[in-house]
């Protein structure tokens, strides 16, 4: 293994206070914790997702993430669709090798293993947590009736080599996406080879600091606060506020970690209210309906009409609603 694959394993098991489980396994946990934290930016626990062991069926991660959240069991699933009345489903497939080249057997084994995964007569032996994220998957195509669109399907097949694009590798790829997709169970597939820099590159961007720049015209500074050092109150037009609770690709964040008032779907009462008024007439007295949002930062830059708003790692943007008036 490389020294900086070495580096990188050895900080996250600092950082997440884990115990070190050999090469191998800690490795697994790298590619799981790095790839998942880039599809799900909230906190997860990193070993209730790796399930590499015996009878893993040639998976080491699995993340199936329903209306936004990171679910692990039945009741989780029952809970949203009593809430949102709808599924949107992604599942994350990880199989993580410390060999330096990408083997085709192992990748024709993933392939397999996945595909197995999804039948309704598995044809191989399962560990615990096979099961346990089975019989999750199972219940989501029960209620198949409440998806938006079928599930996305990734697949994150990860070396310490480098991926050359190589033409007999591709075909193996190829080959067993095609075989996922003819179950017609997903919406897509997408099959991504990681070589150590992707993997090094996924890791990074989750200690990246989360940082942008709005223009913020209607705003009042606030008398001085002990501990804030600088503090504004006004409204911004949503193209700005977009811009604080979604990434690079325009995917928006989740941007609450524990929010009893969290999105409960658009069935619900207050929801429902909100989202006839942003669509009627009365869009125009929306900011003065709203209750508000505070937004916490950990550095603040004006510069004119602009305002620069940067957190980093382990941090986010925190957002609260206001409770006290408009």
């Amino acid at each position: 293994m490389d020294r900086i694959t070495q580096s990188l394993i050895s900080e996250l098991i600092i950082n997440l206070e884990l115990q070190s489980e050999g090469e191998s396994k800690d490795f697994e946990r790298l590619s799981n914790y790095s790839i998942i934290s880039n599809e799900y930016n909230k906190t997860f626990e990193i070993d209730t997702i790796t399930v590499g062991d015996g009878n893993d069926t040639g998976i080491d991660g699995i993340a199936i993430i329903v209306n936004g959240q990171l679910v692990e069991t039945v009741e989780e699933i029952k809970d949203l669709l009593e809430r949102n009345s709808f599924l949107e489903v992604t599942y994350i497939f990880i199989q993580s090798k410390t060999s330096s080249s990408f083997d085709s057997g192992s990748m024709g084994t993933f392939l397999f293993g996945v595909n197995d995964f999804f039948q309704d007569a598995p044809k191989l032996v399962r560990n615990e947590d096979i099961k346990r994220f089975a019989e999750v998957s199972n219940y989501i195509y029960d209620n198949a009736s409440k998806f938006k669109a079928n599930p996305t399907l990734k697949l994150f097949y990860v070396t310490t080599g480098k991926w050359v694009n190589d033409t007999n590798l591709r075909g193996i790829i190829d080959n067993g996406v095609n075989t996922l997709e003819q179950t017609n169970l997903f919406e897509q597939v997408i099959f991504n080879p990681f070589g150590a820099r992707e993997l090094a590159a996924s890791y990074r961007k989750t200690k990246e600091a989360i940082s942008t720049t709005i223009t913020f015209n209607n705003r009042i500074t606030l008398p001085k606060i002990n501990g804030i050092s600088q503090a504004y109150i006004g409204f911004l037009p949503f193209s700005e506020f977009e811009k604080i609770v979604s990434d690079a690709e325009g995917n928006l964040l989740n941007v609450f970690e524990d929010n009893v008032r969290d999105f409960q779907g658009d069935n619900n009462d207050v929801n429902g209210g909100i989202a006839t008024t942003i669509n009627n007439e009365d869009s125009e007295i929306f900011s003065v309906m709203n209750n508000g949002v505070t937004i916490v930062a950990s550095s603040i830059s004006p510069t004119g009409v602009e305002i620069s708003l940067k957190l980093t790692t382990p941090f986010r943007f925190k957002l609260t609603t206001c409770s006290a008036g408009n």
